[in-house]
């Protein structure tokens, strides 16, 4: 059994008492670090939870992005402009609008994946609304100025995918996973 050197006086017992005080209050500090390190934990395993319902639709619509891209690319090799126009009505809108709808429609169970996600949609919706517009309103007269606004749109396109490709690589990061990009 141990014992005191001497009586226990008040002043000692202040003293035990502040020191309990003291390693209560390590200890629950401690504990907080720890539900918060777990708070965190379950954030990012969410999160990851989301990233693969959305990485598992990617595939799918990317294949859909290369059946626009193809359809577009051999749009772009008519000479006539009645043949041009009628590869883009009969090919390009629809490989478009299929891959707009397949885009609108990717699981996005966070904010931060939906704001990733959103510009790069709205830029495809965007060159959609401007091939429609192409069709509508070109003539031969016309065809300089309707298909720069094309290629305009085509080009904010390009802009949002390089950004979204950065945001998404860094969105991959915060919540460790790897990010494997086609070269």
């Amino acid at each position: 059994m141990f014992k005191a050197p001497g009586p226990i006086t008040m002043s000692t017992r202040i003293r035990l008492s502040l020191l309990a005080l003291l390693a209560l209050g390590l200890a629950t500090s401690a504990c907080e670090g720890i539900a918060q390190t777990s708070d965190a934990e379950r954030r990012i395993a969410s999160e990851q939870l989301v990233i693969k319902a959305y990485s598992n639709e990617v595939l799918k619509v990317d294949a859909l992005l290369a059946q626009f891209l193809a359809a577009w690319k051999t749009a772009n090799e008519k000479k006539e402009l009645k043949a041009y126009k009628e590869d883009i009505e009969a090919n390009v809108l629809p490989a478009l609008d299929k891959f707009v709808a397949a885009s609108e429609a990717m699981p996005l169970g966070s904010t931060q994946l939906r704001a990733i996600h959103a510009p790069l949609v709205s830029a495809y919706q965007d060159a959609r609304e401007a091939h429609r517009n192409f069709l509508k309103n070109v003539t031969v007269a016309t065809m300089d100025a309707e298909y720069t606004k094309v290629l305009e749109a085509m080009e904010k396109v390009s802009k949002a995918e390089e950004i979204y490709l950065t945001s998404m690589a860094a969105y991959y990061k915060e919540y460790r996973v790897d990010l494997q990009q086609d070269p």
